[in-house]
């Protein structure tokens, strides 16, 4: 079976795949100033932290110039934290992140082996940005 890659999501009443189990909200992995204590956390203000997580290996993590970008085309794990958020809540970070002309709200596997939705940036923005090696933007920012 051929591995499919990742896949663009179009309207949240169309699309509900990344809920929790329960149904209760949709799971979002962050890593960059959606991160507590990052600058724009306080978007996340009603969402349900669940902790410390990863993203399995395959990714790569650059400094766009004050906040981080993910790729699809690495080999890192990349750290961040993951959120239960109701639609409302995605809606508007999918308004922050520029979803979908700038960053690509996608589900990516995470170390456990489940799902969450994340924002990538495309391919084809993929040019000179530094890579965040060990692919932590706190870690990044502390030695910064």
């Amino acid at each position: 079976m051929a591995r499919r890659g990742p896949r663009l999501v179009g309207p949240l009443d169309e699309e509900r795949l990344g809920l929790w189990p329960d149904g209760g909200g949709f799971r979002l992995f962050v890593y960059g100033t959606l991160l507590r204590g990052e600058s724009n956390h306080s978007l996340l203000g009603h969402a349900r932290f669940v902790g410390e997580t990863a993203t399995q290996p395959g990714y790569r993590l650059v400094d766009v110039g004050g906040y981080p970008g993910m790729f699809t085309d690495g080999e890192e794990v990349v750290v961040g934290e993951l959120f239960e958020v109701d639609g409302a809540t995605l809606e508007a970070v999918d308004e922050l992140e520029g979803h979908p002309d700038y960053y690509r709200r996608i589900r990516i596997p995470l170390a456990d082996r489940s799902e969450a939705w994340a924002y990538l940036l495309p391919p084809s923005a993929a040019t000179e940005y530094p890579a965040i090696e060990g692919g932590d933007w706190r870690t990044f920012r502390r030695k910064a």
